[in-house]
């Protein structure tokens, strides 16, 4: 009985581990996904230049209408957060997958 008593106990805290790695990157993934769609977006005013720029034959670059601020939001919870996503993601990706195949050749 109190082989079992500990056996949960130690799945419990697994499982909460592996859910809070989930959540994770979960959010570094959805954080990462907002700051390229923001980086991409040209404002109408930036479009309406660009276009007024074109039509009058000028020499256009985009680099000349997008903005060059870029600002640098990483700190140390933002870093483990993306070390712990990519970590997840390398062992889901690759390890487990090889595992399942290295089980299968036994299985043939």
């Amino acid at each position: 009985m109190k082989n079992s008593v500990k056996a949960w106990i130690i799945f419990r805290r697994i499982l909460c581990i592996l859910f809070l790695f989930f959540l994770i990157n979960y959010f570094q993934a959805e954080n990462s996904n907002n700051l390229l769609t923001k980086k991409t977006i040209l404002t109408e005013k930036q479009i309406k230049e660009f276009e007024k720029d074109a039509k009058e034959g000028k020499f256009v670059d985009i680099k000349d209408y997008t903005s060059k601020n870029k600002v640098d939001t990483s700190n140390n919870i933002s870093n483990f957060g993306y070390f712990c996503g990519e970590t997840i993601t390398d062992f889901f990706g690759v390890k487990v997958v090889d595992f399942i195949e290295f089980i299968g050749n036994f299985v043939s």
